[in-house]
Order: C-alpha cells, then structure tokens, then sequence
C-alpha cells in the first residue's frame, strides 16, 4: 500500500528540500521550479506536496516576492488544498488537461480571467543550430551594464526598479545586442539548475525589429545554458506565432502546454 501524505514547505526546511531535490533529479524539467524557488526564494515561496513512497506526486508552488504572486499547480492535485496558497492575487500556471476541473475549485475562492494557453518549450544538445552564426553580434550583459538596461526597459515602458535590473544582471545570465551604442534587444535567464535553465524577457525594441535580433539573443542564451550541461526552457503564448518561429529556429521543440489565469481571491 502506498504511503501517502500531504507535505506544507516554507522557510527552507532542509529535510524537505532533500525530497524536492532527489524528485528533481528525477525529473528536472517539471521540478526545476519547485526546487529553485524553495532554495533561493525560502522567505518568498512556499509548496504544499502530495508525496507517495518518497515520491512527489502532485504539488501547489506560491513565490509571492512580487505581486501578483505566481502560482505553479502540476501533476495530482487531488486533496492538495490548493486554496492555501490563493490567498492573495496570483498568476496560477494550470496543467492543460486538467484546467477545467481547476478552474471549477478556483471559482469557489474567487474570480478567474485573462487565460491563455502557453506552450512549454525545450531545446537540447541536440536540437540547436550549434553551426549557426545567430548569437555571434551579441554580447553578454554584466552589472556594469544597469544604466544602459534600465534605459531599455524604461524606453519601451516596462518600469522595473534599478534594484532587480542589478540583481537579473548578477545573478542571472543576460544577452544584449547593442547598436550605435544603445541596447535594443535582450534575453535573459529566470531560472537556474544544474539541469534546466529557464530563458525568458526576450524583447526588442519596436525600432529594431525585423532584423533577427530576438533570435539572437534567445540563440545566445540558450547556447550558454546548453554550453553549461542544462537544456533550456521556455514559456511562449500559444498565438505568438512570430515569437514560436524564432525559438523553433533557435532548436526549441514543444514538450507541453499550460493554462495560465489570474486569480483574485474573493474578499470574505
């Protein structure tokens, strides 16, 4: 018989982090967050999981360092009392399948809007244009560059405080393409493991686009990741078809799809 409990993580528990651990290595790609966000984040992520034999079956992810907080539901999620961690405005990520039943108990807490399938995307060793000349003309961004990326960010009106440009820029491994000495597209990572980096913030400048510069970037980062041992991963809206060519170019290959939906907690 299968011994099966409901486990509550918050604050970095080391006996819990070794179960997350030894189920990541199992499973990198699926685990990559839940492992990441309760080893950097302990103060600002916390998971409910449901465990049979050692084996983490099913699990709710809250990070809540910024609002909304994001919400990562995957695998069985049957008695995980999910409501626990929607306690305030979340982005809740929802299996594909499993979305209209989700979304029936997430209405018993409060309102749903603003879904829209996103498709998870993965490239390997052995999916990327290793011969490609795509991420030649970028270079790599280091702390010494926050004044010309906060000018990026600010001149496309994405307001992120210079704290968290610097943090991305010291922990984080970012490409730029520069031209006449101004940045105009970059990529970064979100997420690093051992075994799966997450690629995200890809964005050119409206002035600067038509010239291939998201695909170089994205091939820059992605080569870095793949160059390290890790396969790369990212989320992109299943209607952005400009952006699914790029990252098809660059070697990513659909591994599945999510519903992502706000979620706004009903005032009790």
């Amino acid at each position: 018989m299968n011994a099966e409990k409901l486990l509550r993580v918050q604050g970095g528990d080391p006996e819990l982090i070794k179960l997350v651990g030894r189920n990541y290595l199992s499973d990198p790609v699926n685990y990559a967050y839940l492992l990441y966000d309760l080893t950097v984040y302990p103060n600002v992520s916390k998971a409910l999981l449901r465990v049979e034999d050692d084996v983490i079956v099913g699990y709710a992810l809250a990070w809540f360092r910024f609002e909304p907080q994001t919400v990562i539901l995957y695998g069985e999620l049957n008695e995980v009392p999910i409501y626990e961690v929607l306690r305030l405005k979340s982005l809740v990520w929802v299996p594909f399948n499993e979305y209209p039943s989700i979304k029936c108990e997430l209405l018993k807490y409060g309102i749903v809007g603003n879904e829209r399938v996103m498709l998870d995307m993965v490239a390997t060793p052995d999916t990327f244009p290793w011969d490609s000349t795509y991420a030649d003309e970028c270079v790599r961004l280091r702390p010494s560059d926050v004044d010309a990326l906060q000018e990026f960010w600010d001149s496309v009106g994405v307001r992120i405080p210079r704290e968290v440009v610097l943090e991305a820029l010291n922990d984080h491994v970012c490409y730029g393409v520069f031209i006449n000495d101004k940045l105009v597209s970059v990529a970064r990572t979100y997420v690093r493991t051992p075994h799966v980096w997450v690629v995200g913030g890809v964005f050119t400048h409206p002035n600067f686009r038509g010239r291939g510069l998201a695909k170089a970037v994205t091939a820059a980062v992605t080569r870095e990741a793949l160059l390290s041992g890790a396969y790369a991963l990212l989320h992109v809206r299943e209607d952005n078809y400009p952006a699914i060519r790029v990252y098809r170019r660059v070697g990513y290959e659909l591994i599945g799809r999510r519903v992502w939906v706000s979620f706004t907690p009903r005032v009790m």
